[in-house]
């Protein structure tokens, strides 16, 4: 029932704001999961409904409510790029999802915490949501280990770079400074990947300013040198970004 009602609202467009900020303050957090979802589906893109989601993103006791909700802001800043409304949305998304990331930790996966078949775990004291099946792909930089949150978070900034630099504005240094770290050090291989993703796509799409195509020419100068710090690449998604299969397959040897 919740979950029509859920779509229900979302159907109904903008009109259903209010009624959803109400609810991300349900005591419920299957409720606050809910309106988090739906506002980033059809939420109005204003700073209002960013600073709602924001706060379950960064205070949230849920690691569930607080992995949509970090899912729902790039949805929110990609249809706020699309309207052309307030620009300024986009680079408060960008910094709320850095501090996100820089606080969120990677768990052992439930599956090997719990010596459970993944469709068996249970939640935990920690963690309210089954995070997936942790891949070492047997390199030893990488564990097994998952975060819900922080992929959904960089999952967003893959989103958001997509749209190039120019729309992160004053978040646009320490977006970069947050994703090379992932990049280079992150010990879950999917956090790692999206970290990779989203710095490619700032590279390939470029800048329409004078600052962020400095920032950017500073990245791209140094962006193989990132890439070779991962044992393993994800070459589909970094060639669906723009990058050359050339140039990769030289990386690869």
């Amino acid at each position: 029932v919740r979950r029509a009602a859920t779509f229900g609202l979302a159907a109904a467009g903008s009109k259903c704001t209010p009624t959803l900020l109400d609810a991300t303050k349900a005591p419920l957090r299957w409720v606050r999961k809910a309106a988090a979802f739906c506002l980033g589906e059809a939420g109005s893109t204003t700073f209002q409904v960013v600073e709602a989601l924001s706060k379950l993103l960064l205070h949230d006791p849920s690691v569930y409510v607080r992995s949509v909700a970090a899912s729902a802001l790039g949805c929110l800043g990609r249809r706020a790029i699309s309207s052309r409304e307030d620009a300024d949305i986009v680079s408060t998304i960008a910094a709320n999802l850095v501090e996100s990331l820089a606080t969120e930790e990677n768990r052992l996966s439930m599956d090997k915490a719990q010596g459970r078949s993944i469709k068996l775990v249970r939640p935990t004291d920690d963690c309210d949501v089954c995070e997936g099946i942790g891949i070492d792909y047997g390199q030893p930089r990488f564990k097994p280990v998952r975060s819900a949150v922080r992929e959904n978070a960089l999952w967003s900034m893959v989103i958001l770079c997509s749209h190039g630099s120019t729309k992160l504005q004053d978040s646009l240094d320490s977006t970069i400074q947050c994703l090379t770290e992932i990049a280079e050090r992150d010990e879950n291989v999917f956090c790692a990947g999206f970290a990779m993703d989203a710095l490619n796509r700032l590279v390939q799409i470029g800048s329409d300013t004078t600052k962020s195509t400095q920032t950017v020419s500073q990245l791209k100068s140094r962006l193989t040198s990132v890439l070779l710090t991962s044992p393993i690449l994800p070459t589909e998604s970094l060639v669906r970004g723009g990058a050359q299969v050339e140039e990769l397959q030289k990386l690869n040897r």
